[in-house]
């Protein structure tokens, strides 16, 4: 050790941890317009931005945050988020298995397969994302992603072939990842303040402990005794549970 410090390494490490210190009063400061780094132009642009969004909030009803917490629509919105969340871990950690199911065993083309529904995923929530700010509507976005996500699921119930159950998981998981800009976008449209701190955190809260039961629920239909190599049974059940779940979705966001 005292070698170490004599080597200067000490004073490396304090200055190390000073660096990010010192660059992050710059750039991180309490108010856009203390913010030298950016043009004048730009520091223009977001304080008219957020004083309109601060304009906005006023017209909000809900501003406590027991009016918040409390409020049914919030915990709607909560078991909202709860049902995605399942549906989404369910497909995350069972992909594989699902497509191997169909008999695609080896592991560099299981590989490549499974990112497919991966990637247009990240395209179809993009796409949702701007649709949604473009026609500023979020309850029937929200819903309409639901409904795409459980005709996927269920679709991929019945689908023998890896080439149907890639396009079906594909279609699901466009549906399941395309809800989550508009949803957030909505969850916070009717409160403001420490309101929709509140509700934000109650929220993360309860549809976060999907992240548990749908990994867990997965893996009890897959691990039944009865269960085949190709899971025809078990898998069956499990995947089509999850539909069950997204049209319970999107009747919450229609509602």
């Amino acid at each position: 050790m005292r070698a170490w410090r004599a080597g200067n390494g000490c004073s490396s490490w304090r200055g190390y941890r000073r660096g990010p210190r010192r660059g992050g009063h710059r750039y991180l400061t309490d108010r856009p317009e203390q913010a030298d780094w950016l043009l004048l132009h730009e520091r223009a642009w977001l304080l008219e931005h957020l004083h309109r969004e601060r304009s906005q909030e006023s017209h909000h009803d809900l501003h406590t945050l027991f009016q918040g917490l409390s409020n049914p629509r919030v915990l709607l919105l909560s078991l909202l988020y709860f049902s995605i969340v399942v549906g989404s871990y369910g497909i995350q950690f069972f992909l594989p298995q699902i497509v191997e199911s169909r008999g695609l065993t080896d592991p560099v083309e299981l590989g490549f397969v499974t990112a497919i529904p991966n990637l247009a995923a990240a395209i179809g929530m993009v796409m949702i994302g701007i649709s949604s700010d473009r026609f500023g509507e979020r309850r029937w976005h929200v819903a309409v992603s639901c409904l795409i996500a459980a005709a996927g699921l269920l679709a991929c119930a019945f689908t023998e072939s890896v080439v149907w159950c890639v396009v079906t998981l594909s279609v699901a998981s466009i549906g399941l990842r395309g809800t989550l800009g508009p949803f957030w976008a909505l969850s916070t449209s009717f409160l403001g303040g420490a309101a929709a701190a509140g509700a934000i955190a109650l929220i993360n809260s309860i549809g976060n402990l999907g992240g548990h039961v749908g990994p867990d629920l997965m893996g009890r239909c897959s691990s039944r005794p009865k269960a085949s190599k190709t899971g025809s049974r078990s898998w069956r059940v499990a995947r089509a549970r999850r539909p069950a779940g997204t049209f319970g979705q999107a009747a919450c966001a229609v509602a």
